[in-house]
């Protein structure tokens, strides 16, 4: 892997360990200068919302997510039309009180456009 790294989650971070396990890789990835980007779609976008608190082994989720984002500088963006049916942002482009910081909202449309300049992408 020398090239960087797409993420797409896509799991319940509720129902599933598997976002935590896509953020251990991209903690290590990105130490390595190997995360383009992070999209969230589905379910996943609970992981953008601050006010939902999900928690292992003393670490949240979403500020994990938010830090590592900030920290190495790449984007996480997450679905709109999946965070607008799970009432995390509406339909005005301005409500974004409910998302932690590196997180902005997107489209599926961005995640294929990024989707076609790399070759490995990391399906969560």
């Amino acid at each position: 892997m020398n090239r960087p790294c797409l993420f797409f989650l896509h799991r319940s971070p509720f129902h599933s360990t598997l976002p935590w396990l896509a953020y251990r890789l991209a903690r290590d990835l990105a130490k390595q200068h190997r995360v383009h980007a992070a999209f969230f779609y589905a379910d996943a976008v609970w992981i953008a919302d601050k006010t939902t608190n999900i928690q292992s082994h003393g670490m949240q989720l979403t500020a994990a997510w938010s830090r590592l984002a900030l920290e190495y500088r790449f984007p996480c963006r997450l679905c709109r039309s999946s965070a607008v049916r799970r009432n995390i942002i509406s339909d005005h482009a301005e409500d974004t009180h409910k998302l932690a910081p590196g997180f902005q909202s997107g489209s599926l449309t961005e995640f294929i456009a990024w989707q076609k300049q790399h070759t490995q992408i990391l399906v969560f």
